[in-house]
């Protein structure tokens, strides 16, 4: 594993050498802190707008509103997101619905490989 930079070209990554040499470009991952508040919480199936998947098994969906991050993480700035998770329970511990409202700081990792870019293993600290 290498040091390389991310997007903002200030924040040290991740540089995974992809198996075959030269098939396919290396992923290059970083984790970003973030503040936001919990503003909502539904089943997936109930949900429609944008969705950023940051799960496998999406089940659930958190909208935040996010309110500073860290460093800059490409696509994730201050605003309303939606992500796709699989359980707010583990997302959040307990009553996850007695969350909403509140404010928490969260990391999630972002991942590039090529052209493609994409979030995951979003959680709570």
């Amino acid at each position: 594993m290498t040091e390389n930079l991310s997007p903002d070209a200030s924040t040290p990554v991740a540089v995974t050498p992809s198996a075959t040499t030269g098939a396919e470009p290396e992923v290059v991952s970083a984790e970003f802190s973030f503040t936001a508040t919990i503003a909502q919480l539904l089943p997936l199936r109930r949900f429609s707008g944008t969705l950023t998947p940051v799960h496998v098994d999406p089940r659930y969906v958190v909208v935040l509103e996010i309110e500073r991050v860290e460093a800059s993480a490409g696509a994730l700035a201050p605003g309303r997101r939606a992500f796709a998770i699989h359980s707010p329970s583990r997302l959040l511990g307990g009553d996850a619905s007695a969350q909403v409202g509140r404010r928490r700081d969260f990391v999630i990792t972002w991942s590039r490989q090529g052209e493609r870019e994409w979030f995951s293993g979003l959680r709570a600290r």
